[in-house]
């Protein structure tokens, strides 16, 4: 027997709690940079306030999981900065 299931959820994202974060590591590892890496759409949250928290922050590139990602984000952003696409198709192990 099989059953429908209906299940709605629900994804909050906490832009202040994202930004507090990013911080957090920039002050724990000054040297270092980090590179955040997001959906086209930021899961839901809309392109604008994915443009927002970027400009907001002063991220200067990011990743995406695959190019098209990077198109949208430039397309419908106008987001002029460095995009690293991160998907790999190598079977290759990086220590």
């Amino acid at each position: 027997m099989m059953y429908e299931r209906n299940r709605q959820t629900e994804l909050q994202i906490d832009l202040e709690a994202m930004a507090y974060n990013y911080k957090l590591i920039k002050k724990l590892h000054p040297d270092k940079e980090i590179l955040p890496v997001l959906k086209a759409s930021g899961y839901g949250i809309g392109a604008k306030n994915v443009k927002k928290f970027l400009d907001k922050m002063k991220i200067e590139k990011i990743g995406t999981a695959f190019v098209d990602e990077g198109v949208v984000l430039r397309a419908g952003l106008g987001y002029d900065r460095r995009n690293y696409n991160i998907k790999s198709t190598s079977t290759r192990r990086y220590r």
